[in-house]
């Protein structure tokens, strides 16, 4: 899958964490990350963005576009990165911020529609079942296993 531009109408917690509405609007899409060239911490005390064929995606055999390495770079220098933790902290935050907006997002909807909190629940299915429950109103058991009869 390609990465896409995210479809939020507000980004509350991005804009707490990034106030220039240019540098927030570059950082609003899924970053891109070499994650198979960093093998070691030495290699995250490098000063230079790494090259292109770097941020070859192992798991789904493909190479990063241009396109998305000329953003890689724009952040790099936008936000005056020296080393390549620096540019690792910024991916691993702005990762972590959207999906905390994500996951707001869907705590607000099934607030909206169902009335839940997905937050007070362990799983999906425990959620959706509640739901369920909710919306029809309907409880319906099956009997125990041990009444039933098999031909």
């Amino acid at each position: 899958m390609r990465n896409k531009d995210i479809i939020i109408i507000s980004f509350p917690e991005m804009e707490k964490a990034l106030l220039d509405p240019v540098s927030r609007k570059l950082l609003l899409k899924k970053g891109v990350y070499p994650y198979s060239y960093i093998i070691n911490v030495e290699k995250l005390k490098e000063t230079q963005l790494p090259g292109i064929e770097c941020f070859y995606n192992d798991m789904c055999e493909e190479q990063l576009t241009f396109i998305e390495y000329e953003r890689a770079r724009t952040i790099w220098n936008l936000f005056r990165i020296e080393k390549l933790q620096q540019y690792t902290e910024l991916y691993l935050k702005c990762d972590v911020i959207l999906l905390c907006e994500c996951y707001q997002k869907f705590r607000s909807v099934c607030h909206q529609l169902y009335g839940l909190d997905p937050a007070w629940y362990y799983t999906a299915p425990g959620l959706s079942f509640d739901a369920a429950l909710k919306n029809t109103g309907i409880i319906q058991f099956s009997p125990p296993h041990h009444n039933r009869e098999f031909s």
